[in-house]
């Protein structure tokens, strides 16, 4: 996103592997977790990922945010989000992830 919306291709290089980042809008400092981290972390806690989602794969990276304005425009943005949300690679190159977990089950 730093790259693309910002032209700012060293700070993007240098974010790959970042573990935190700051809001922009808020100031705060945002712990950032790799999909392993996160397995770990559920597993931990006695649940098994399940299915995974990207959030917000599309629209960040539309710089014209007055065409995300236009009713029809973004219900055609919607149903791409939906579509790409589950998918690999659009879902890894989402804003945010969504996890839907399960207890596991132990005999």
């Amino acid at each position: 996103r730093l790259a693309l919306q910002q032209l700012d291709f060293v700070g993007a290089l240098a974010s790959l592997d970042a573990t935190s980042h700051t809001n922009v809008l808020y100031g705060a400092e945002v712990r950032l977790f790799s999909p392993a981290e996160l397995d770990e972390m559920l597993e931990t806690a006695g649940f098994e990922s399940a299915v995974r989602y990207g959030i917000r794969c599309v629209i960040d990276y539309i710089q014209d945010n007055a065409v995300k304005s236009v009713p029809e425009t973004y219900a055609q943005i919607l149903d791409l989000e939906r579509a790409l949300s589950p998918r690999l690679p659009y879902r890894a190159l989402a804003r945010f992830g969504q996890i839907v977990a399960r207890r596991q089950v132990r005999p």
